[in-house]
């Protein structure tokens, strides 16, 4: 079999027609029955167990940052072949187009074309400046994605990086959460003062995202530690260029909304740009990112740590066990402390297949708080979220006004 060391990770497969059932590719490799298909697997294996032999010891310095240089490549790798894919598929879109003798119409799309690809182009140049420029994939890596047995998660997509990105640190996304984002610190600050001056105030925001909110409760409360945890690693990967590495304002500029192909006013709309972050934000040390799940490894593991101050904030409509994750919040608190909510309650539906689940209403969510002891202050307030508008768009899909109360754990049993 050919080397695979010699295939471009970079291209998509051959789009030459395949018989159903009887051929598969990997990279540039035709896999035709299951012994050669075994065989690259085999190959596989065993070239990643000579490069697990060439790794620094666990302990030392030097495997952390060797680790941590594969992560990033990792990401930067998967970022750059999920944005080939938006290139071949805008390719694709155009190559579609029925022809006619319709030279201004045809000189337009052609034209709008190649502002597609540009702008795809400069996310690619984006990519590399977060994530570094990746190394070849391995057999392994290669293997396994073109088998179709590894996928990206929902916030590990572009779409979704860009998006959030352009919420949480461009001038108009934040300008868009304000008003939410300063209810939630303002909750934070009152909590921060019901504990007595020299108490380690602990705060913890699970799905942190992009990490916006779980800055400005840090910045706001310098006497308190404040722990953003998020699964994605390319998420936290963003957060973290932003947080510790951009040296002025607007220093990236994005393309968000290149795959929202219907419906635009005109070619500025999906085109259209967003730059980051709209101010520098300070470094802080009392801001510490996770990654992890929770309840979870991000959380110092199941009840090991228990909080002053729970915030979720566009994440129980994550979740596929809405009461499960309830009662972990309500165990991650201390007697006394505080969890603040706000968001959706039911976006993702959860699941590969996307099967339907139960959407409780927000009185439902309230009723449950209480049968765990969590005793909600006050009504909910409304208050708007919105993401960042793609310009011209003729629908804007995510303008949200979100509900957001605190509930506080009973001090007894309840």
């Amino acid at each position: 079999m050919d080397n695979m060391d010699d295939c471009n990770i970079w291209s998509a497969p051959d789009t030459a027609y395949v018989p159903a059932g009887r051929c598969e590719f990997v990279g540039r490799v035709h896999v035709c029955d299951a012994r050669a298909r075994a065989r690259v697997m085999c190959q596989a294996r065993r070239a990643v167990s000579g490069a697990a032999r060439c790794l620094p010891e666990a302990s030392s310095p030097r495997y952390h940052a060797t680790h941590a240089m594969l992560v990033r490549s990792e990401i930067s790798r998967r970022l750059l072949r999920q944005n080939a894919m938006l290139k071949l598929s805008i390719e694709s879109e155009f190559a579609a187009m029925p022809r006619a003798a319709r030279p201004r119409f045809e000189r337009c799309m052609a034209s709008y074309e190649q502002a597609l690809l540009g702008a795809a182009a400069a996310n690619d140049a984006v990519i590399e400046r977060v994530f570094g420029t990746p190394a070849r994939a391995g057999p392994l890596t290669q293997a396994t994605e073109w088998l179709g047995f590894s996928s990206d998660g929902v916030y590990d997509g572009l779409g979704s990086l860009w998006r959030h990105l352009a919420k949480d640190w461009s001038t108009e996304g934040a300008a868009g959460g304000a008003a939410l984002r300063e209810r939630i610190v303002g909750f934070a600050t009152s909590e921060a003062a019901r504990w007595p001056a020299n108490t380690p105030l602990s705060i913890v925001v699970p799905g942190c995202g992009q990490a916006r909110l779980a800055w400005a409760l840090a910045n706001a409360l310098p006497q308190a530690q404040v722990i953003g945890i998020e699964q994605s690693a390319a998420t936290l990967g963003l957060a973290k260029h932003i947080l510790y590495e951009c040296e002025g304002a607007d220093e990236l500029t994005v393309h968000p909304w290149l795959d929202a192909f219907p419906n635009n006013l005109a070619a500025a709309s999906r085109v259209g740009t967003v730059s980051v972050p709209d101010a520098l934000p300070a470094r802080l040390s009392n801001l510490d990112l996770r990654l992890g799940a929770f309840p979870g490894e991000g959380d110092g593991g199941s009840g090991s740590q228990k909080h002053h101050v729970l915030v979720t904030n566009f994440f129980l409509d994550c979740v596929d066990d809405l009461p499960a994750t309830c009662a972990a919040i309500h165990d991650a608190l201390v007697p006394g402390g505080a969890w603040i909510f706000s968001g959706p309650l039911h976006y993702y539906q959860g699941g590969g297949a996307y099967s339907p689940r139960p959407a409780p209403a927000l009185s439902h969510l309230l009723e449950l708080a209480h049968d765990l002891g969590l005793h909600v202050e006050g009504l909910p307030e409304l208050l708007p979220a919105p993401y960042v508008r793609r310009p011209g768009a003729f629908l804007h899909e995510a303008d949200w006004t979100v509900p957001c109360f605190l509930a506080r754990r009973a001090t007894g049993r309840h």
